[in-house]
């Protein structure tokens, strides 16, 4: 599960639909307040202005601001998915070949005697974390293909193992758990790029916002029409809090060498509401 946009953030674009929303409202009443203060100044041969496609152009510049927050969100939240789903294939893979390890030392053991195993790679149990598993997994595979393995006779004519055979049963597994790793690891750059286009688009919004609104203020102000102007103004008051980690956010705790997981949440941006 990803970590929801923080209440800040939420809120800026909510305030943002606000605006836009009453850019839309008010526009062409502003507009004739606008065009009537102007043409006391307007020079002869100069143009005045559209001020409702302006004010127009403002709102659709924050529907697009927050559009690209919508988008972006979205995009992080489903490669946590994916992100989520590559955990689960390389447990998987990682649990197969444990027991394929498990097993084939049960067998070269009752086959060949504990002595054995050091000759075919299968004197340590298998490992825990999946990177290691499959470090071990491939060791294992290229020690079972050495021609000549020094192992002593089978114990009993109806019980033996073949070392090749063996190699050629547990390769694709060790193959499958290394695509597996590699997988994950992809998954993880593509979910820290996806946070950081996140982190962008928040922080594009809320410039846009109070850019939007410090200029339709003016707008509002010029026209006479204070009261408007002073529900849609911008606070500048900076948030002072600390971030506090999100519950379901992946956590790099127990990943393997190499392996990164997503970072923490997008710290929250300066507050600002209506």
């Amino acid at each position: 599960m990803a970590s929801p946009l923080t209440k800040t953030a939420l809120r800026s674009l909510e305030t943002g639909k606000q605006v836009a929303a009453a850019g839309r409202t008010h526009k062409e009443r502003i507009a004739a307040k606008l065009e009537e203060r102007y043409r006391k100044v307007l020079h002869e041969g100069e143009t005045m202005p559209d001020w409702a496609l302006v004010m127009e152009l403002n709102s659709r510049l924050l529907d697009g601001a927050g559009d690209e927050v919508i988008v972006a969100d979205e995009a992080y939240r489903d490669k946590l998915v994916q992100v989520t789903a590559g955990r689960d294939d390389r447990n998987g893979k990682t649990t197969v070949v444990q027991g394929r390890i498990r097993g084939e030392r049960k067998s070269f053991a009752g086959a060949h005697g504990e002595e054995s195993l050091m000759h075919v790679g299968l004197d340590r149990p298998p490992e825990q974390k999946p990177l290691a598993v499959h470090r071990q997994g491939e060791h294992i595979v290229g020690t079972l293909r050495r021609p000549g393995l020094p192992l002593s006779a089978p114990r009993s004519s109806a019980v033996s193992v073949d070392p090749a055979g063996v190699a050629e049963e547990m390769e694709p597994e060790v193959a499958a758990l290394g695509q597996s790793l590699d997988g994950l690891d992809r998954l993880y750059r593509e979910s820290d790029q996806a946070l950081v286009n996140r982190k962008s688009a928040l922080a594009s919004q809320r410039r846009t916002y109070v850019n939007v609104a410090r200029s339709q203020e003016a707008y509002y102000r010029l026209a006479e029409e204070d009261e408007l102007a002073d529900r849609i103004r911008p606070s500048l008051r900076r948030a002072t809090r600390k971030t506090q980690p999100v519950e379901g956010e992946p956590s790099k705790e127990g990943e393997q060498p190499g392996e990164t997981g997503p970072p923490a949440p997008v710290p929250p941006p300066p507050a600002g509401t209506a």
